[in-house]
């Protein structure tokens, strides 16, 4: 199934959705002695941080995973995401470390507690990876929910595709009418029909038909007519 375009903005609302959740969490986690202002701005950096990386991935992270099956594309963008949010957020508690080493802010956690940065990105990739799975838990819940919904759509208009309404309606119309005069008449006129309905749902729809089921299902067609219709129509036939 080929995903919709259409469908890219509600996927990323949920990007932008679960990152504020997740900076918002990391705000009301942190016991830090940290100045209020600085711990926003900090937080403000992590969500911006995140949705600057995370917000190009979600275009095609999915493209060909749930439609073709192909998951290593999938592995290799989330590895990739997960290793490019771990430097940034590795960039910007340097740069908040190397603010509060010229005291343009009151200095905290950062020069407190200063590690290696490659210590510091080795401590935070399996975080990075855990909170990058819930994520994608749920975006995969909601494109398994997309598809599943297009499948449905798809479905519905190939029995449409198959079925002239109109035609259907008039003819089991003329039935209930039938009934009330002719019986007989109209129990004849629902067995066509419903081989004429059998052929369209399941026949109809292979790649490949006998010629006799074709030609029987025409038949049945013009039987239906002739019945709706009677000496109004006049169908001259050659098999």
């Amino acid at each position: 199934y080929i995903y919709s375009m259409k469908k890219y903005p509600t996927r990323q609302l949920i990007f932008i959705a679960y990152w504020v959740a997740v900076s918002v969490l990391i705000w009301s986690a942190d016991e830090s002695e940290m100045p209020l202002l600085e711990k926003f701005l900090h937080s403000a950096c992590f969500l911006f941080g995140s949705l600057l990386i995370t917000l190009p991935f979600s275009e095609t992270l999915f493209k060909n995973t749930l439609s073709n099956r192909k998951t290593r594309p999938f592995i290799f963008k989330f590895i990739s995401m997960t290793i490019c949010l771990v430097f940034v957020y590795s960039a910007i508690n340097e740069l908040f470390y190397f603010l509060e080493v010229k005291v343009v802010v009151d200095s905290t956690v950062f020069v407190d507690d200063k590690k290696n940065f490659w210590t510091e990105f080795l401590e935070r990739f399996p975080v990075v990876i855990f909170i990058n799975l819930i994520l994608f838990g749920l975006l995969l819940y909601y494109e398994y929910s997309q598809l599943r919904k297009a499948h449905l759509e798809s479905q519905l208009q190939v029995l449409h595709s198959q079925i002239n309404p109109h035609f259907m309606f008039n003819v089991l119309n003329y039935i209930h009418i039938l009934m009330q005069k002719d019986t007989e008449l109209a129990s004849e006129l629902l067995l066509k029909y419903s081989e004429t309905l059998r052929y369209q749902l399941y026949s109809g729809k292979k790649a490949h038909v006998k010629l006799e089921q074709e030609i029987q299902y025409l038949k049945n067609f013009i039987d239906v007519e002739k019945f709706r219709w009677q000496d109004k129509l006049d169908v001259e036939c050659t098999w």
